[in-house]
């Protein structure tokens, strides 16, 4: 564990006030202002909405002419930050969906992609077709019906069909509809599974934060019921010390190596198969393997055999697809997927593309070309999270925070910094209140929306 303090991690996370911008020099004169430039954003997660809302404001400081076309299913987002309080009952779900209503200058149009073709550069959306001079795609994830091992979980994905086994991981109704789930485990006897997936997935603390927070509260309010976790990583993938030490205090049995063969349900009860061994539960919570969002099936080639799109980190265009760039959990970088790095994204992608529209640049080849290399500052991204531990009474959190640095010198391949590597050193109550400040400046600086959710 780090020696890393808590106030290194206010410093490094800007905590009090909104991400700063990535702050790169302008290299060369600017695009004229009559030849405006058509972005279309589909995808209005963290990733999304912050390309789209820096795009306009920086295009305007620079005098450059742009439109921003931002295009969702959802009138709304609903934020997997701090979903698993709405889990417990410490927020209501309501706190948690953004509309893009506050984003000044952006189009925002609500409609089902159902064609993109990068040759025509044109999206077409609830029967409209959108023009692009680029296209940035920014779907999420979507899940795998197979286990770490790579063969498939029987049952797993009727289940999910059919709304028994509710992952959660997406925010919104579906953390409502798992909360109705855990209040029907009885006490005494009762058992909720935890199945976490091999690792790339969305926001690595994430489930075991989970695991404590239904552990608090089913120690309140159904003691004696258990939380079994069932991890197909070989151990704790982050905040060890912090999770490890938590699991202990509050009685969940952890399982590494634990990958699912099949789920069934008969009797009340959920049956578990998996490598090490059978398990019984009243609710079982599979966390699928997960995969970028199924939009980007749409565009042929773009994705890598994990089901990622590989990208160039100076810019997040496609290394396969030119014009096209994909930002947040759906890219292919050494980078954690979560909120805060999508937003972190969301600037370096919206920099590079006015800055590859100043230079009259067709790709990221062509960037480097026309702008030398060696000019070009290093691309800085912040991993920054907290994880509530406790959320009964005396309430605590963690965090963790991890920086990575993208240059020349390491071939634009995000990098760890090893001095920004840091958690908390224990979970405190401090922690859960500047948890909401951080969440709070995340949220405006994303959608232009304050909520005082603490």
């Amino acid at each position: 564990m780090s020696s890393f303090n808590r106030r290194d991690f206010i410093r490094v996370t800007g905590l009090g006030a909104a991400t700063a911008a990535t702050g790169l020099p302008s290299l060369v004169s600017k695009a004229n202002a009559a030849n405006p430039k058509n972005v279309v954003i589909i995808g209005g997660g963290f990733a999304g909405a912050t390309t789209a809302k820096y795009l306009v404001e920086w295009a305007s400081a620079e005098g450059l002419s742009i439109k921003v076309t931002l295009i969702d299913r959802n009138a709304t987002y609903a934020s997997p930050i701090l979903s698993n309080l709405v889990l417990v009952g410490k927020l209501p779900e309501t706190s948690l969906n953004f509309t893009y209503a506050a984003l000044t200058g952006v189009s925002f149009v609500q409609a089902e992609v159902s064609d993109i073709d990068t040759v025509l550069k044109q999206v077409t959306a609830g029967g409209n077709t959108y023009a692009y001079d680029r296209l940035i795609v920014a779907p999420g994830i979507d899940f795998l019906d197979t286990n770490g091992l790579g063969a498939p979980i029987i049952g797993l994905r009727e289940a999910i069909d059919s709304r028994t086994i509710i992952p959660a991981w997406k925010g919104g109704t579906d953390v409502t509809a798992l909360k109705q789930q855990l209040t029907g485990i009885p006490s005494g006897t009762g058992v909720f599974i935890l199945s976490i997936p091999k690792a790339p997935y969305r926001c690595p603390p994430g489930p075991y934060e989970r695991a404590c927070v239904v552990a608090d509260w089913l120690n309140q309010n159904r003691p004696g019921a258990k939380v079994i976790v069932l991890d197909a990583n070989a151990d704790i993938t982050a905040e060890k010390h912090t999770f490890s030490t938590a699991f202990s205090a509050m009685g969940v049995t952890y399982i590494p190596n634990a990958h699912l063969s099949s789920v069934s349900y008969a009797n009340n009860q959920w049956t578990v198969i998996a490598s090490t061994g059978n398990y019984v539960a009243n609710v079982l919570n599979v966390l699928p393997r997960q995969r970028a969002g199924l939009l980007l099936d749409k565009i042929p080639g773009i994705l890598n055999a994990s089901l990622f799109a590989d990208v160039h980190a100076l810019t997040y265009e496609s290394t396969q697809i030119p014009g096209v760039h994909v930002i947040g959990d759906a890219q292919a970088t050494p980078q954690p997927k979560a909120g805060h790095v999508g937003n972190g994204e969301g600037k370096v992608c919206a920099d590079a593309i006015l800055k590859m529209i100043r230079t009259n640049s067709q790709d990221t080849a062509q960037y480097i070309a026309n702008v030398g290399e060696s000019r070009i500052p290093a691309v800085v991204t912040n991993s920054a999270c907290y994880s509530p531990i406790k959320a009964s009474t005396a309430a605590t959190a963690s965090y963790l925070t991890v920086g990575f640095r993208a240059d020349q010198s390491n071939g634009w391949v995000p990098t760890k910094i090893s001095a920004s590597l840091g958690e908390a050193p224990s979970p405190t109550g401090d922690n859960w209140k500047d948890m909401f400040d951080w969440a709070e400046n995340l949220f405006y600086d994303t959608f232009n929306v304050t909520r005082n959710v603490g």
